[in-house]
């Protein structure tokens, strides 16, 4: 296996792993001993100040209470941050030499304080839409449905179900560019795909990848609807373990932003108050945004489906007008989404100026 280095950043990075990050560490590198082994072999990079970065950017969990649970719940034995506080003992590091790339913009804020040197947080800028056509002239687009709303894995996302039984229920979906359940997860819902069979067909021929959702580029969703409903990755920390406070802007956030839409956004409590602090501009002047200070998912979910519905009455022709007020706040947006790695250097994605082999991380993954 290849690993990527960055020669001014003094970072050695895997390529997104090929396994999640749990699977790694409990059936790959699941010995202290292995561990060793892998960071031995470039020990010459790590007595330079370099880190060893295993890159999971696409993800935002909390890594260490994850693996406090396996421990808890015997799935293993021992929480393999303990192994790195060891190594970096043994070895006499006094520099930070292990690190997690992360997409969970929080990370140091909920892990333990010794233990924040082995997680870097990056901005999750993968699979972003291409920009529109119509960008220098937003005053021109015309809109034929209300919303778009697109959610492909609903597994553990009751927030997901619920807002597409709600849109049903209030009879709007006519109003919507949707899919739903396009992976296929739970029998007992509908799949409904927004492409038809025959662009899926197309894409699957043209590029041998099953299309299950919408990630082929095609800005057409977007622009033609006034307000995109993003259901982001995670959303209450009763459900998933992992979660615990997770601030993560995925693609799902980036493609109203690129695409020039206003968004309600269906995620973590605070997610709108924590884009505002990067800089980002949200919609409190047109509709209640108070959903955001929810702690308790059940309210948050119940407020934002009241937005949804008062927006939903209102007519097309109504949208398009609050639309032409929004402009200076969806260019700010749009302009912002990309500078903001270079606003925020310490949360850029590492660069490629070269590649080496990896001799024991490609063993372990053989096994």
């Amino acid at each position: 296996m290849k690993l990527i280095v960055d020669k001014s950043r003094k970072l050695l990075f895997t390529p997104t792993m090929p396994v999640v990050f749990f699977d790694f560490f409990t059936k790959y590198c699941n010995t202290k001993e292995k561990f060793y082994e892998l960071l031995d072999e470039f020990e010459d990079y790590l007595y330079d100040s370099y880190k060893f970065c295993l890159n999971y950017s696409n993800e935002g969990f909390d890594y260490y209470y994850m693996m406090e649970t396996f421990v808890k719940n015997e799935i293993i034995e021992e929480n393999p941050f303990n192994w790195m506080l060891e190594y970096k003992k043994d070895r006499g590091h006094h520099n930070p030499f292990f690190s997690i790339l992360t997409g969970n913009l929080n990370i140091k804020k909920i892990v333990p304080t010794h233990l924040e040197d082995f997680f870097h947080p990056v901005l999750n800028m993968h699979y972003i839409p291409e920009i529109p056509t119509d960008i220098n002239y937003l005053e021109n687009r015309k809109f034929t449905k209300k919303f778009v709303c697109f959610n492909a894995r609903i597994e553990n996302r009751f927030y997901r179900s619920s807002i597409f039984t709600f849109l049903k229920s209030i009879n709007i979906l006519d109003d919507c560019n949707y899919s739903f359940n396009s992976r296929g997860e739970y029998s007992e819902y509908p799949i409904i795909w927004f492409e038809s069979k025959e662009e899926r067909e197309k894409h699957e021929s043209k590029t041998g990848l099953f299309n299950s959702s919408i990630e082929m580029p095609n800005s057409i969703p977007f622009t033609n609807s006034f307000c995109n409903i993003v259901t982001e990755t995670y959303f209450d920390g009763n459900y998933d373990d992992s979660f615990r406070g997770s601030f993560f802007m995925s693609e799902k956030i980036y493609k109203p932003m690129i695409s020039c839409q206003p968004f309600i956004v269906a995620s973590s409590s605070n997610y709108l108050s924590q884009m505002k602090e990067l800089g980002f501009k949200t919609f409190d002047k047109w509709w209640d945004e108070s959903y955001d200070e929810c702690e308790n998912g059940v309210e948050r979910l119940s407020k934002i489906c009241r937005v949804i519905k008062k927006l939903s009455e209102k007519s097309i022709v109504e949208l398009r007008e609050i639309y032409l007020e929004m402009i200076p706040i969806l260019h700010h947006n749009f302009n912002l989404t990309f500078k903001l790695p270079d606003l925020n250097p310490d949360l850029k994605n590492p660069t490629a100026d070269l590649h080496i082999e990896s001799k024991v991380m490609s063993k372990l993954l053989e096994h």
